[in-house]
């Protein structure tokens, strides 16, 4: 009964599976979303294995267009208010992977499009820190808003979304190809890629960072 408390929680690309409760490292999820829909709370840590976390997704309730289909994409994971998501190993051995969306959907030949998988959504409060995130990708239609935002990582403000120690690679969107509206600390940010504004980052604030080789206009805006 006591686990049910824990603030300590346990996913495992590789060994996990979601049957298992997450309580401890012998019993853990597999997917991010089978660990971040049990029963987390604001103050709880959730303890990434290495590997590639690359299944399921999950919705959001901030994004434009909730309860439409064309307007709405996942992202690999929702880390909910308050809650740290950690990686055991770091950033070289534990990679969150995006998805391009399908040719039927992909607007631009660039992999935009509304089933698309952006990597991270970062709720108020909530800290990422020590992971890869790769291969995000969004709506390919700026109207869309939040959905075509944050190929990598989407946050709700740069006060109150946080990313550290990350690195963040081969994502796109339409604005932030990196990332949108968080706090980056000690980030490797490149090769990333927006459509029409912000390669790398916009509406965040920066810490200790390194950018390079970000394709399109104006890397950064705040």
């Amino acid at each position: 009964i006591d686990a049910v408390f824990s603030t300590n929680w346990y996913v495992n690309a590789t060994l996990g599976d979601d049957t298992n409760d997450g309580y401890t490292p012998e019993t853990p999820k597999r997917t991010l979303k089978g660990i971040m829909t049990s029963a987390v709370i604001a103050g709880d840590t959730v303890h990434a294995a290495s590997g590639d976390y690359a299944e399921e997704g999950m919705y959001h309730e901030n994004d434009a267009g909730a309860g439409d289909g064309e307007a709405v994409i996942q992202s690999r994971v929702v880390v909910p208010k308050g809650v740290a998501l950690v990686s055991d190993e770091g950033a070289d051995a534990t990679h969150i992977v995006g998805a391009s969306a399908s040719a039927e959907y992909d607007v631009r030949g660039l992999g935009l499009g509304s089933n698309a998988v952006r990597c991270v959504f970062l709720s108020a409060g909530a800290r990422l820190k020590g992971f890869t995130l790769r291969n995000g990708r969004t709506n390919g239609n700026s109207a869309q808003e939040n959905s075509a935002f944050g190929g990598g990582v989407l946050g709700v403000g740069s006060a109150d979304s946080f990313v550290e120690d990350c690195v963040i690679s081969n994502c796109m969107a339409m604005y932030g190809g990196a990332g949108y509206a968080a706090n980056f600390k000690r980030c490797r940010i490149f090769h990333n890629r927006a459509v029409v504004r912000s390669s790398a980052t916009r509406s965040s604030s920066h810490d200790s960072c390194i950018a390079d080789c970000n394709q399109g206009d104006h890397p950064f805006d705040y």
